[in-house]
């Protein structure tokens, strides 16, 4: 399916429900690649930067505060997030532990990402 000049594939989520999988290949501002946003849920939006540095980590964002957490060992590495957002993070990032470390490979290797399902 073509949506403007980007190819959006599907694929099925984790509960069974068609999920967008869409290249964001989009400069930052560094010159490096973006930071393509994998899931947004409750006013918090988890990312993932292409080709980071180890180990496996995502990005979380709440207003104005940010942190970033390791995948395997369920922590943050850095930054706040508040008590409750940190919380929410932490439920969401447990129940799609697999898929993120999917994630994680695919951005390592300049790959389009997919987006997850939200926490509801």
């Amino acid at each position: 399916m073509r949506s403007g000049s980007v190819i959006m594939l599907r694929s099925l989520g984790a509960r069974g429900r068609i999920v967008a999988r869409t290249p964001d290949r989009s400069l930052g501002p560094n010159g490096g690649l973006a930071l393509p946003e994998i899931c947004r849920f409750f006013g918090i939006v988890i990312a993932m930067y292409y080709n980071d540095h180890d180990p496996p980590h995502f990005h979380a964002r709440y207003g104005s505060r940010k942190a970033r957490i390791a995948i395997e060992e369920m922590q943050i590495l850095d930054g706040d997030l508040g008590t409750k957002a940190r919380g929410l993070v932490m439920e969401w990032a447990m129940a799609h532990q697999s898929e993120l470390l999917r994630e994680w490979e695919f951005a390592k290797q300049r790959k389009p990402l997919f987006k997850i399902e939200p926490l509801e």
